[in-house]
């Protein structure tokens, strides 16, 4: 349920990048963390904008 509510406040805002979305809620479209892992993906504090962004 939490997870739900997250992702329709992340959709709410309609300016948040899906794989920054993704990330944050650890959906991803198919591809394993290993197949990923390595390369440059969000940082922490992107991470974080995108959540302040979402709080009641």
């Amino acid at each position: 349920m939490f997870r739900h509510a997250f992702i329709d406040r992340l959709k709410a805002c309609n300016d948040i990048p899906l794989p920054l979305a993704e990330s944050i809620t650890g959906h991803g479209r198919g591809q394993s963390d290993f197949a990923v892992y390595g390369t440059v993906g969000y940082s922490l504090e992107q991470n974080l904008e995108v959540i302040r962004k979402v709080l009641i």
